[in-house]
């Protein structure tokens, strides 16, 4: 699933990913602005109807990666992991 997902994701193309009947929830944890492409989504929550996932963008790879991904049960653990990420990378929560 994580492949599918386009690089870069913007909040408009994040918004239809939520809408699909297996996300539960796609929270973006941050955003920044590029100039070629306006604002994207570089890190954020997915959940599905069986797991949460912190996925975080590959540059190198020019795509995502998923950095942790654990049960439902497991939120808090998979979020927390993905706030860390941005803290290390530099990136502002977006709220």
């Amino acid at each position: 699933m994580i492949g599918s997902i386009p690089h870069p994701l913007t909040p408009e193309i994040a918004e239809k990913i939520e809408s699909s009947p297996k996300v539960l929830e796609l929270h973006p944890e941050v955003m920044s602005q590029r100039m070629s492409t306006g604002s994207i989504i570089p890190a954020f929550f997915l959940m599905t109807e069986n797991s949460a996932c912190a996925v975080v963008e590959n540059e190198s790879q020019d795509g995502y990666r998923l950095l942790t991904k654990g049960e439902i049960e497991d939120e808090d653990m998979v979020y927390s992991d993905l706030q860390e990420w941005c803290e290390q990378n530099g990136y502002q929560e977006t709220h």
